[in-house]
């Protein structure tokens, strides 16, 4: 059940990615798409009692920041 509300919330947040008027609330929804999709994998995790997809999913997190942070540098440099 969780995880049809969070894919219809990704399926939401890809239609806002596509219209976004500018590129920054284009960036603002990949970020809200990786979030979700690191929901999804913890979710995951603690229904089947695997930690090693909880310490993925923490990575996941960090490494989706890490290229968010990138990319709005770039941008704002430019």
């Amino acid at each position: 059940m969780i995880n049809e509300i969070l894919i219809i919330s990704i399926l939401i947040s890809c239609i806002r990615l596509v219209r976004g008027p500018t590129l920054f609330d284009r960036l603002l929804m990949m970020s809200i798409i990786n979030s979700i999709v690191v929901s999804m994998m913890f979710v995951q995790a603690l229904s089947e009692q695997n930690t090693l997809m909880t310490d993925i999913s923490l990575v996941y997190a960090f490494l989706s920041m890490l290229g968010i942070y990138a990319l709005t540098k770039y941008l704002v440099e430019k």
